[in-house]
Order: structure tokens, then C-alpha cells, then sequence
């Protein structure tokens, strides 16, 4: 049976195995560095039902510029932490592409994303687990990959190659991919207790 590696950090961050290679170990338990502080697990009691009345807001940003969304945005953000954006003009085709090639990114050897880790610009590609492993006294369960978009040349340069193929299509100054963040809930009883994003972070999903 798997356990957890002794140097939990160094097995994450240094050697680039990040969560997924956790998940890839089959731990009979999520390791105790995981489990947020009681105050700040889900909980259960406020999950909305399906058949509510009510759901996350959702803000048409055709007129982005109005100040009706503005406020939207504002009143979502205060009473409810989470909204999804719609008719934002990014094709959903290129998003749902450009995040397929971050799972499949996410499926290559070990030895290949630490390659682009050590290798690229920061400011251009960025490859890390949870949000300040070194610093955080409890992680969060996911890994992530952002890519900076700043011209052809930096996607042709720098962009791991199974995620440039749609790169160069993307028609903004600044996009953020980051799915495969949680490689899946943990399994067995330990779930509601891991989070896989802590406050104040922007998910694309």
C-alpha cells in the first residue's frame, strides 16, 4: 500500500509531482496537511438544492461596460462569492480546446512538466500546486497551469507543445487556463474537509 511521501513539499513542489501524482498513489487517506480548519469547510447544511429557486448569478457581459453589470458583478461577488460569466466573446469551442490540452498537459510524464517548470518565464507559464506551498499551513487540492498570453511568439516559445495548437487563435491581452485544478474529489470520507480552492480565487471551469 502507498503512503505519503516523508518530504511532502519537496514531492510536490520540487519534484514536480504535484497533486495529481498524490492522486496517482492511491493514499489510503488524504494527508492530514489537506484538511482545512473546521470554520472553513463546506458545509453541508447551506448547499442549495437543485430544484431551489435559486442559483449562482449569471452575468450577461454583452455591455460589459454598464454599469448594471457593474453592479451585478458587485452584489454576485458580496452575497454569493461565485458567478458565471456569459457572452463574454470568447468562443466556447477555443476555451473548452484550450482547456483539453491542459488535461492532457496534465497526463504527461513527470520529468516533462518539470521541464517546463524549471524552463519557462514565470510571467509567461506558470506550473505550481495549491497556492504558497511553502507557506501555507494547510494546502489546497489542486495543481494548475496558467498561460500568459502575450504574442505568437511567446505561445510558440514557451507554451508547453499540446497546448499551442489553439494558442495562437486567442484574441486577448490576458488569459488564465487552469483547469484539472482538483484531480477529482478525494475519495473516501476525508472529502468535505479538503478544499480545492480556498477564497478569493478566479476558476475557469
Amino acid at each position: 500500500m502507498s503512503t505519503t511521501p516523508t518530504n511532502l513539499i519537496d514531492f510536490l513542489v520540487n519534484q514536480a509531482n504535484g497533486v495529481k501524482g498524490l492522486a496517482d498513489l492511491n493514499l489510503p487517506n488524504v494527508p492530514p496537511q489537506y484538511f482545512q480548519p473546521i470554520q472553513a469547510r463546506l458545509n453541508k447544511s447551506k448547499i442549495i438544492p437543485q430544484d431551489s429557486e435559486q442559483s449562482i448569478p449569471i452575468i450577461d457581459f454583452t455591455n460589459w461596460d454598464d454599469p448594471e453589470v457593474q453592479d451585478s458583478i458587485f452584489s454576485a461577488a458580496t452575497n454569493w462569492g461565485f458567478f458565471q460569466i456569459v457572452n463574454h466573446g470568447i468562443p466556447i469551442n477555443l476555451l473548452d480546446d484550450l482547456k483539453a490540452s491542459v488535461h492532457r498537459f496534465f497526463e504527461l510524464p513527470v520529468k516533462v512538466k518539470k521541464s517546463v517548470k524549471e524552463n519557462s518565464p514565470p510571467e509567461v507559464v506558470r506550473l505550481g500546486t495549491s497556492f504558497s506551498p511553502h507557506a501555507e499551513s494547510v494546502l489546497e487540492w489542486k495543481d494548475y497551469l496558467q498561460l500568459v498570453y502575450a504574442s505568437v511568439e511567446t505561445i510558440h516559445s514557451y507554451w508547453p507543445a499540446v497546448c499551442k495548437s489553439r494558442g495562437a487563435e486567442v484574441r486577448i491581452a490576458y488569459v488564465t487556463v487552469s483547469p484539472y485544478r482538483t484531480h477529482g474529489r478525494p475519495r473516501r470520507g476525508s472529502s468535505w474537509a479538503v478544499a480545492g480552492d480556498g477564497a478569493h480565487n478566479n476558476l475557469c471551469g
